[in-house]
């Protein structure tokens, strides 16, 4: 090693010799080099559209994560998390009439939609303190704002006072609430999941026969491409919806999470 040369760094012969090399090739051909630019830059644009990005839990996670596979039991067991949630902020009191109707009409569209399996929002939340009532009254009917007689003032108190309620369905100070869009269950995507899984633990133990490999591999390939269709199904649906919103901005700010199967968009 010459005196002075320092490990790590590159000879300074070599390091002369690279920046003629980039001299020669960039500084004094830039109309190539931009040329070449130019021409990636319209080769990936053009295939832009076609870019898919896995985000779902399943690909950010080892194939035998045990806090994965705990959440899809607890998940099986006690049932959904596809769901949309929409915020809603409206340019008037949450709790007047004008406004709890275009809840009311922006409730029903959306539970009008083929997928989707329940709405839950501010008109259909239980009021036991609107005034205060018995387990027994309850089992007989559950007040909500829809109910006659229901008083809204009551209401609007236990909304946003009651850690039911509060910062979940209601914010703290009374002028933004939530609605909660449920999917129903996509039982072929659970049934690829569940069998694949089965057979990716089987095999982490190398105790697949040459049949349950190739059932694997086929499993697998099917899993991808139902995966790909429903993610095309999703957009579809959060764009109806966003379709479904942009009827009440003329009255409410709005706007929407979403979380599909593991999948989390805006």
């Amino acid at each position: 090693m010459q005196a002075g040369h320092q490990p790590g760094r590159l000879h300074p012969d070599v390091s002369h010799l690279l920046a003629g090399y980039y001299d020669a090739l960039v500084l004094q051909r830039p109309a190539i080099v931009l040329l070449i630019a130019a021409l990636a830059t319209a080769f990936f644009g053009l295939h832009a559209p076609g870019f898919k990005l896995d985000a779902s839990a399943d690909s950010l996670v080892l194939e035998n994560d045990q806090a994965l596979r705990y959440y899809r039991a607890i998940r099986a067991r006690y049932g959904l998390d596809d769901n949309l949630i929409v915020t809603y902020t409206p340019h008037g009191d949450l709790f007047s009439d004008a406004v709890l109707d275009d809840i009311r009409v922006l409730r029903n569209s959306l539970d009008g939609l083929e997928r989707v399996e329940s709405v839950v929002s501010l008109l259909d939340a239980p009021l036991i303190s609107s005034p205060p009532v018995t387990l027994t009254e309850l089992s007989r009917e559950v007040r909500t704002l829809d109910s006659q007689g229901t008083d809204r003032a009551l209401a609007r108190l236990e909304f946003t006072t009651s850690p039911l309620y509060r910062n979940l369905l209601i914010s703290p100070d009374g002028k933004t609430t939530a609605l909660q869009v449920n999917f129903s269950r996509d039982e072929t995507y659970h049934e690829l999941l569940e069998r694949r899984d089965r057979l990716r633990i089987k095999d982490l133990d190398d105790n697949l026969t040459k049949q349950e490999r190739a059932e694997l591999a086929a499993v697998s390939q099917r899993f991808d491409e139902y995966s790909a269709s429903q993610l095309d199904q999703q957009n579809a649906d959060i764009a109806t919806v966003r379709t479904i919103l942009d009827r009440h901005r003329d009255r409410a700010d709005l706007s929407r999470f979403a979380n599909f199967a593991g999948y989390s968009c805006r």
